[in-house]
């Protein structure tokens, strides 16, 4: 389900570079290259997953969405649950056969244990050869002081690379946020 903010992204939304490449994605084949999307704070890239979402789902491609944070978060809450409450978000997320669509990779803060856990994730699609989708305001080169060398070079192996750029959306008219005390 998607979230109230993202429930009118369309597959019209999606830039005509990125199409070309989901148009490649192939339904059953040993290569499955995903889309590494990066660029600055608030040009679209969450909205454009949405509506890559909703393009997979049409053409009954598996897919699904989850933000790097709250994965994070999700896995952390997990720690302290009785054994018959534990929810698991990270074995969900290594066994899914479903393409992932991952938001915000590199957001959060980069910690020994968040470069395991993101290790954990990517090298279980890179040896299973499953396909991944991922947004990041980080270019790829920067991606690796985040979540570590050997996780980025394998998002390059298995994603193509796409750069978008523009202004941030969400800030329309830079004077409305100002405040002067």
């Amino acid at each position: 389900m998607n979230p109230v903010k993202f429930q009118n992204a369309t597959t019209e939304d999606i830039p005509a570079e990125i199409q070309a490449l989901l148009d490649m994605l192939p339904d059953k084949s040993n290569e499955k290259r995903g889309i590494y999307i990066h660029g600055g704070v608030g040009i679209g890239k969450t909205h454009i997953l949405y509506a890559i979402e909703k393009y997979l789902l049409e053409r009954r491609h598996g897919c699904f969405i989850i933000n790097a944070v709250d994965l994070l978060f999700d896995i952390k809450k997990d720690f302290d649950r009785l054994i018959q409450d534990k929810q698991q978000p990270l074995e969900f997320i290594l066994t899914d056969q479903r393409l992932l669509l991952l938001d915000d990779l590199g957001s959060e803060k980069p910690t020994e244990w968040v470069q395991e856990t993101f290790y954990h994730i990517i090298n279980r699609r890179y040896v299973e050869n499953r396909t991944i989708i991922i947004t990041s305001n980080h270019a790829i080169q920067e991606l690796a002081e985040h979540i570590g060398d050997r996780t980025t070079s394998r998002i390059i192996e298995m994603c193509n690379i796409v750069e978008m750029s523009g202004k941030d959306r969400r800030i329309q008219n830079p004077n409305k946020i100002s405040i002067k005390v």
